[in-house]
């Protein structure tokens, strides 16, 4: 996209744009908003051309435009047209062609700035509908039927005048429709009729505002004409009149809404990205600086899950109102949807200033709220961009903005973050490594590493890990602290729990068929595999595959298992102990899990914490811990093993407090299938 205008044009979220062939009208680039609208995905619109889209009715305006556009004797167009949706749906949109100009050339493509107006149009239609309705339901008592003569007096009303202005039909008798109005609206009003009466001979669809009998106004819309006697003399005028203050009132709340949050009645990121964009035109013309926060509530779909939507929506109605209360003049608060607000301060001093602000926030969430009796307590995490330093433009700054608050989020409740240049660099590496990691089992990047666990009084091989690795061609090796919270974070952690345990049961038949028995083979699981609702049928279908037992597999979860237990996980941890596989809890010590849940679950195994280990003979309170540990397992008749163990002192140590299985460098690194038989089968044999 070579062109400048269309560059600026296609980065505005607010509306659809395209670079299309002026000749094919096949579409070459599309935006997101462009592809949202009409409901097809950028690859489907490739192949589609704008003629395709459009209702048949509106197709011949477009191409008498685009004629004239590629011919040079326009410069741009706009119209009002129709497309279809791919749902079969008709989809208005206001359209703004202009060319994409090369030099000395007729132009070959052109851009379309498309803007839905679906809802607008309905409402238009509507409208339309029901004043055509009005017009065939003169005889209608809905309406307020009226007689007026040549001098404007009312010589008849029917009783629906009282319905809508409160007054009973005589009371108007002998009065003019002046005096039912203010002084100002009267004349207006008078003006209108008298051009329309001398133009058309009649009056159509004429608004006007009358006082109701309490003083209230009422918005009329009149239709009617004059009547003559035999001889052509005017002898007065019949109007229909209908209250439409109600659709007026609608579509006024319509266009309301079109810029306004419905909850909270903040902005929304329509007009927040609007007025930002006029504030960052006037501080370029005054060397000025803006400020803009993003303000992102912590957790906050813990509250709708647990306690409602309705809760939930009270919350976010409170917080604005004590955001607002913290606004500063030259400030505006907007709602971005969900648990997302923003703020832009005009004409910032210095960063203390806006930082100043954003601790005045932050102050609002030292406190609790209080929804219907509840106190909760809810945490922010901002972060804040600086025009013209970290952006020049409205996308920019938002997106930087949303950076920092996202580098915030990750250190924890309530902090607040300036972005710098390097967040981009590691959002950047962040989204490669989704990239990759998205194929990284059919281009076979994973591997497994299996490291031993060993008695350590009589280096008997017990058992082993299965360890999950990634090596890329172009990144090389990634470890697991680095990919798997992604892989959970994005969903591919279903997928890749499900290859690690197949390609483990396949290992493990391949040593049996070498004549060796295999220890059991420990396996970590996230706690969205144990939430997914087939993972008992996974496991029956691989070990059927593989045609072993579950009983050689043992499944190490985490403490946020323990703690996440819901009737489902317990059940599901059931039915796979029922099916033979052991159960351990990994890190063990490191989270919140106590007594209480550990009875709850069928527990195999307990693995005490690599920290731990490697404070032995460096700090007594880790030392401490571990014997704690080693007690908890041993009520509860627990098998326990230590991880981590790199030195004869760490297994001298806990030979002695009754841990006799380890795992660890001193034993045995994490080795490859081939290194593993050779290190350890071969040993067995």
């Amino acid at each position: 996209m070579e062109n400048n205008k269309f560059r600026a044009l296609f980065e505005q979220a607010a509306v659809g744009v395209a670079e299309i062939d002026s000749y094919s009208g096949q579409f070459i680039t599309i935006n997101q908003k462009y592809c949202d609208i009409v409901g097809y995905s950028e690859e489907e619109m490739k192949t589609l051309s704008f003629q395709k889209l459009t209702h048949p009715d509106d197709i011949q305006e477009d191409l008498s435009n685009m004629k004239l556009l590629v011919e040079g004797e326009i410069r741009e167009f706009s119209m009002e047209k129709r497309y279809f949706h791919k749902n079969g749906s008709l989809v208005w949109v206001k359209l703004t062609v202009s060319p994409l100009w090369s030099l000395g050339e007729r132009p070959s493509r052109h851009i379309a700035v498309v803007e839905d107006i679906t809802q607008k149009k309905q409402a238009e239609i509507a409208l339309k509908e029901s004043e055509e309705k009005y017009r065939q339901l003169v005889e209608s008592t809905n309406d307020w039927i009226v007689e007026v003569d040549k001098e404007g007096k009312y010589v008849y009303t029917n009783p629906q005048v009282e319905t809508i202005l409160g007054y009973k039909p005589y009371e108007l008798i002998g009065k003019t429709f002046m005096d039912l109005m203010t002084k100002e609206e009267a004349e207006r009003v008078y003006e209108i009729f008298a051009g329309t009466i001398q133009e058309l001979g009649k009056f159509e669809r004429i608004e006007n505002i009358c006082l109701h009998k309490k003083g209230y106004e009422i918005v009329i819309e009149t239709n009617g004409s004059p009547f003559f006697d035999s001889d052509g003399n005017l002898l007065g005028y019949r109007g229909i009149n209908r209250d439409i203050t109600e659709r007026k009132k609608t579509l006024k709340m319509l266009d309301y809404l079109a810029y306004h949050d419905y909850l909270t009645g903040l902005p929304n990121r329509l007009l927040f990205n609007s007025k930002l964009q006029i504030a960052i035109e006037e501080a370029r013309k005054k060397n000025q600086k803006i400020g803009i926060l993003f303000i992102d509530l912590d957790k906050f779909k813990n509250i709708n899950d647990t306690l409602g939507h309705q809760v939930g929506d009270e919350l976010l109605q409170d917080i604005s109102q004590k955001l607002i209360s913290q606004i500063i003049e030259k400030a505006v608060l907007a709602r971005l949807g969900g648990d997302e607000f923003i703020l832009y301060s005009e004409r910032v001093d210095s960063l203390q200033e806006i930082n100043t602000l954003a601790q005045k926030i932050l102050e609002i969430f030292l406190k609790p709220f209080t929804i219907n009796d509840l106190e909760l307590f809810v945490t922010v995490s901002i972060g804040i961009s600086l025009y013209p330093e970290d952006g020049e433009d409205v996308h920019t700054l938002i997106k930087n903005a949303d950076l920092a608050m996202y580098e915030a989020k990750a250190q924890g409740n309530n902090h607040i973050k300036l972005f710098e240049k390097e967040m981009s660099i590691r959002i950047q590496e962040r989204m490669d490594l989704e990239n990759r990691l998205r194929y990284a089992i059919e281009r076979n990047e994973l591997s497994i590493e299996y490291q031993a666990q060993i008695n350590m009084v009589n280096n008997q091989l017990t058992g082993m890990e299965a360890l999950l690795r990634w090596n890329n061609p172009r990144i090389g090796y990634i470890p697991p602290s680095k990919f798997i919270p992604i892989a959970e974070e994005m969903g591919f952690i279903l997928n890749i729990g499900e290859w690690l345990i197949r390609t483990v049961c396949k290992q493990i038949v391949l040593w049996k068929n070498s004549g060796f028995t295999i220890p059991r083979i420990s396996i970590n699981i996230s706690v969205k595999q144990i939430e997914q609702t087939n993972l008992v049928r996974i496991m029956k279908h691989i070990s059927n595959e593989a045609g072993i037992s579950l009983n050689c597999l043992e499944l190490e979860i985490t403490e946020s298992v323990i703690m996440s237990q819901t009737e489902k996980n317990i059940a599901t941890l059931d039915a796979l102990r029922n099916l033979g596989l052991q159960l351990s809890v990994d890190d063990f010590g490191t989270g919140y899990s106590s007594l209480k849940y550990l009875k709850r679950l069928p527990i195999h195994k307990l693995k005490i914490d690599k920290s731990f280990v490697s404070d032995i003979s460096k700090d007594s309170n880790g030392e401490t811990i571990i014997r704690a540990i080693i007690a908890l397992a041993k009520s509860l008749d627990l098998v326990l093993i230590a991880e981590g163990v790199e030195t004869v002192e760490q297994a001298n140590f806990l030979i002695g407090e009754g841990c006799i299985l380890a795992q660890g460098f001193y034993y045995s690194f994490p080795l490859k299938p081939d290194h593993f038989f050779d290190r350890w089968i071969n040993i067995k044999k």
